[in-house]
């Protein structure tokens, strides 16, 4: 299964939601994640995957105006398709998010299955958020 979502993906990340109150942890209504289900609710599946799943993300974000402040610059990069992003949000959280709202949304019956993730946080000429899910079919070597 492919997903390609057109647009800046969500920075939000699932450590947003938490808040502390009398001495006790709660977690508070997340927007973003909401908007994350929402984005991604026309590609659920008709039934949730099951066994072990091979995940893989990207996060493309734009590039920074600073990135494309200069002639040279917008020239170096007018030839680079998308560089590593070295900034916040950090990206296990914001993969933690994905991850969640799609298990709400059910993708797979728990993220547990996920065996083998993989994720880039990137910036890039096209802003979108990617995701292959795989089922594992017993063949490590093939990959």
């Amino acid at each position: 299964m492919n997903i390609v979502v057109p647009g800046e993906p969500p920075k939000a990340t699932a450590q947003h939601g938490l808040h502390i109150a009398k001495g006790r942890l709660y977690r508070k209504p997340q927007p973003a994640i909401e908007a994350m289900k929402a984005m991604l609710a026309p590609f659920v599946p008709g039934k949730p995957l099951s066994g072990p799943l091979i995940v893989r993300v990207v996060f493309e974000y734009p590039y920074r105006k600073g990135d494309l402040s200069t002639k040279a610059k917008r020239d170096h990069l007018a030839g680079v398709p998308w560089c590593p992003m070295d900034a916040k949000p950090d990206v296990d959280n914001i993969a933690k998010g994905l991850l969640d709202a799609m298990t709400k949304l059910g993708f797979w019956q728990d993220d547990a299955q996920i065996f083998d993730l993989r994720i880039q946080k990137r910036r890039g000429h096209k802003p979108r958020l990617e995701i292959e899910i795989t089922p594992y079919s017993g063949d490590m070597e093939a990959r």
